[in-house]
């Protein structure tokens, strides 16, 4: 029997491929209601699942696989039982892989990774191939198994790397990494650890020049990988003329000037160059791909223009839920203004260290807007560089920053910590904050 760990939108994809392959299926969740149950009990009423309860004693005897889905800890009382059980744990992605015959790209990071995962789907169906965006992104990756499709492009998360064994890639990317999910892992490298899996059977890796710590200890193979880099023009996919004109560039040829993108800012000409380069992997020519790359409106939430209010400029960059995230908003910001950055900040921080924001704050930044439920922690790390500004709402903060902004400053919600101890989500928190941006006078 085959036990899946989490019934949300991933472990009801699992329990739907599991029965079309004949197995026998039972589902957990500590929930009463997860989210994938009412897909469950419609498309297959049969499998047996245990809400907001431990595991039938009578199951553990029949087990023979769990599978787990992403927002699952290591720590969680039923993943040790299946370990002292030594029963086999994979996740959707390891399923997948030992399906598939296509190629797959596969991009992972701790910033970027949708908007690159996005883009290379939309530069591929440019290209005229039938592209399949999935992953940790969208519909389950294993949903879309039965469609037909030229080439599969997939978000990976570390948690879902930590169950894969078998995925096999054309190419993959780790875009960067910074400290994020700490309350998941012990230690930050046992984090970048994860990353780095998604090179273990790759065919043709690209890599970030900037950070070779990343991958320079791991199965990379040298003469197969593709380089990108925003610093230096070494690496294959690089920037030129980054103060006066840039320009992406390839092995000495140009390409786009960035000007002729919607993308603008350092940290998305990176994001540019890797899915360039992991489109060139997959032998695609650059034109249609630098059609697309002038096409390309980006993703909400990220770094977004929301307003210009006597003279001051608001960012919407919700999506900024790690400290890495929030240092490259800063300074993508700090590039279009003439002052200084309002900060809105706070949340669940997930055991970041906040004290790696000082150096950008100090550079960028002149107040700073705490709120949520790790507030408290930014606020010791900060303190002594710029006021910090306690607030216990998003409308609050708004409306304090708005007073305090000058002209030629900008304010910018990125808050390094995840949304939902006062949020749905970051896109609930993006649209709230928006909503408060457009109803000042």
């Amino acid at each position: 029997m085959k036990l899946v760990l989490g019934l949300g939108s991933t472990g009801a994809a699992c329990i739907h491929y599991l029965c079309q392959k004949g197995e026998t299926v039972c589902g957990v969740d500590d929930s009463l209601t997860p989210p994938g149950l009412a897909r469950i009990h419609a498309e297959h009423p049969e499998v047996a699942t245990a809400l907001g309860t431990a595991v039938p004693d009578a199951w553990w005897m029949e087990i023979d696989l769990a599978v787990v889905s992403p927002g699952i800890a290591h720590t969680h009382p039923v993943m040790q039982l299946l370990r002292a059980k030594q029963i086999p744990i994979v996740g959707d992605i390891e399923l997948f892989a030992r399906e598939v015959h296509k190629p797959v790209i596969g991009i992972t990071g701790s910033n970027g990774k949708t908007t690159v995962t996005t883009l290379v789907g939309y530069m591929l169906e440019r290209a005229g191939l039938s592209v399949a965006v999935c992953g940790n992104i969208g519909i389950p990756v294993l949903d879309r198994l039965s469609e037909s499709v030229d080439v599969y492009v997939l978000e990976l998360s570390s948690f879902q790397l930590d169950t894969t064994e078998s995925l096999r890639l054309t190419a993959g990317v780790v875009l960067n990494v910074s400290p994020d999910h700490l309350d998941r892992y012990d230690t930050y490298a046992d984090y970048v650890a994860s990353k780095r899996r998604i090179y273990r059977h790759c065919d043709r890796p690209v890599v970030n020049a900037d950070e070779t710590d990343i991958w320079k200890n791991t199965v990379v193979q040298t003469a197969q990988k593709l380089s990108f880099s925003v610093q230096h023009q070494q690496a294959d996919f690089y920037v030129l003329e980054k103060e006066t004109n840039p320009t992406l560039c390839f092995r000495g040829e140009s390409l786009l000037k960035a000007s002729e993108m919607h993308l603008q800012g350092m940290h998305h000409w990176q994001n540019a160059l890797a899915a360039l380069a992991l489109c060139y992997a997959m032998g695609v020519p650059f034109p249609p791909l630098l059609s697309a790359l002038r096409d390309f409106q980006g993703l909400p939430h990220r770094c977004t223009f929301v307003r210009s209010r006597d003279n001051v400029l608001f960012f919407d960059d919700s999506k900024g839920t790690n400290v890495g995230a929030t240092i490259a908003a800063m300074r993508t910001v700090a590039e279009r203004i003439s002052g200084r950055v309002l900060l809105i900040a706070g949340g669940l921080g997930k055991g970041a260290d906040f004290s790696v924001l000082r150096a950008a704050v100090l550079a960028h930044v002149s107040h700073v807007f705490v709120m949520g439920t790790d507030a408290p922690l930014i606020q010791t790390a900060l303190s002594d560089l710029v006021p910090i500004h306690p607030v216990m709402s998003m409308e609050a903060a708004v409306m304090q920053a708005a007073e305090l902004a000058q002209s030629g400053d900008a304010v910018l919600l990125s808050p390094a910590c995840a949304s939902f101890d006062m949020f749905r989500d970051y896109g609930h928190r993006g649209d709230v904050f928006q909503t408060c941006v457009k109803d000042l006078p």
